[in-house]
């Protein structure tokens, strides 16, 4: 069972540089790649508006411009190994509802024990729209 925790809270940031445009973003997906010793309890979040939304949670965002997102994969244990990634959407480029995936990959490295340096990869995938401008 894949467990979500929350993260230490980074804002979400926009660069305001063109009208304004309403965003669905949902982290859609999570593929064990391959699982060399690092861990069985894994957390994925996605992180926006300084909070974290976890795995089929849709986020409804109102953005000026190009947006950028963390992305977490976390292995849960006594000393967590976490991993995460920024992603840019720019609204500007979507058409109006029609469905975009952008596929992220992450190496996990166990950090601690007898598997200390032994990775782990996951591809988790994003699934995201833009559902139309605002006055």
């Amino acid at each position: 069972m894949y467990r979500i925790l929350f993260f230490s809270l980074l804002s979400f940031s926009c660069m305001c540089t063109s009208k304004a445009q309403r965003l669905e973003i949902i982290l859609q997906d999570q593929r064990l790649i391959y699982n060399n010793h690092v861990g069985n309890e894994w957390g994925f979040g996605l992180e926006s508006n300084d909070s974290i939304y976890g795995p089929q949670k849709p986020i409804y965002t109102s953005v000026n411009g190009k947006c950028k997102l963390r992305v977490y994969v976390q292995e849960i244990d006594k000393y967590t190994e976490e991993v995460n990634k920024w992603i840019e959407i720019d609204p500007t480029t979507l058409e109006t509802n029609k469905v975009y995936t952008k596929d992220v990959e992450f190496i996990v490295e166990e950090n601690m024990g007898r598997y200390a340096g032994n990775t782990a990869k996951w591809v988790v995938t994003l699934k995201y729209r833009r559902i139309g401008d605002r006055a």
